[in-house]
């Protein structure tokens, strides 16, 4: 073997470890999901090569491409080609969750992160009515969710709470004053369903009294 041919050996190899490594993984990211009346707008990164984007959506939170025995009642768009889409024809005050996948000549990508949103027939906080809307809840990392919701007029603060079950309350765990339109809780369990809701404060908190022990 001479060595011209020996370099392009070599060269080909690298060269192909490095296309390899710069490959879109092809899993759909960055994917927001903002809830309107009866309605969802739903958001997501471009993946390079993809010819399509397909949504898949329940109230299941095992939603999936391919429905199963506990996936029944999985819903879909398909076909998409643009990075956004809104799907209609939801019940308001029912939590709603989605996954996207991207196609590319190899096929149909695994799915995305699942979000969730809930529709509500309430306009945007600024309406002044005094109740949240607009949460959103996004997975950012291991343990780590960052919820959203839109301005109410005359809000002070926000209170996050959260719990592993639907009926999460005022009573469950919180992440309180928040200024902001948006959190990032952390310390979350991996595998796990969490829920999410959020209130207003409209006054500040009382003047902080204290007690020797």
């Amino acid at each position: 073997m001479n060595w011209d041919f020996k370099k392009t050996v070599f060269f080909a190899v690298v060269l192909g470890f490095l296309a390899c490594g710069n490959n879109n993984s092809g899993v759909v990211t960055g994917i927001t999901a903002m809830p309107g009346n009866g309605q969802v707008t739903l958001s997501w990164n471009l993946v390079n090569g993809a010819t399509s984007y397909n949504v898949y959506y329940s109230t299941n939170p095992n939603v999936a491409p391919t429905a199963t025995s506990n996936q029944t009642g999985t819903l879909s768009q398909k076909g998409l080609t643009n990075l956004s889409t809104t799907i209609t024809g939801l019940t308001n005050g029912t939590l709603w969750y989605f996954v996207v996948t991207a196609v590319t000549t190899n096929g149909e990508s695994a799915p995305s992160t699942t979000v969730s949103a809930t529709p509500t027939s309430t306009s945007t906080g600024t309406s002044g009515s005094g109740a949240v809307t607009g949460v959103t809840a996004t997975k950012v990392g291991t343990g780590q969710v960052l919820v959203s919701w839109g301005p109410v007029s005359g809000a002070i603060s926000y209170n996050v709470y959260y719990d592993t079950t639907p009926n999460v309350n005022t009573s469950s765990p919180v992440v309180q004053n928040i200024t902001g339109t948006s959190t990032t809780i952390s310390g979350l369990a991996s595998g796990v369903t969490y829920y999410f809701i959020v209130t207003v404060n409209t006054a500040p908190p009382s003047t902080p009294v204290s007690v020797p022990l």
